[in-house]
């Protein structure tokens, strides 16, 4: 499961989860200012954060977002089996 945090303000979060969606990334998406409870038990200290859980347990997260960290981005998805390294065939 990803929980992916966020805002209405934030602008950056906006931009990711137009990255998401164009990836087909599903996530259960907290806003900030709406849930506190869920902000202060997974420490979230910026926006927007995503975090991948395993039958409730962090494993993993990423922390903030701008168009620049798009790899960094990919690469958090793929090592976190969300999305598959895309294969080049030889002959291409």
């Amino acid at each position: 499961m990803i929980i992916k945090f966020s805002a209405e303000w934030c602008l950056n979060c906006k931009l990711l989860t137009k990255y998401l969606n164009i990836k087909n990334i599903i996530t259960e998406d907290i806003d900030y200012d709406d849930d506190i409870s869920k902000v202060e038990l997974y420490n979230i200290k910026k926006l927007p954060t995503l975090i991948i859980l395993n039958n409730d347990i962090e494993i993993d997260r990423f922390e903030g977002y701008s168009e620049k960290r798009n790899n960094e981005l990919y690469n958090f998805l793929e090592k976190n089996n969300i999305i598959k390294k895309l294969e080049i065939s030889e002959n291409f």
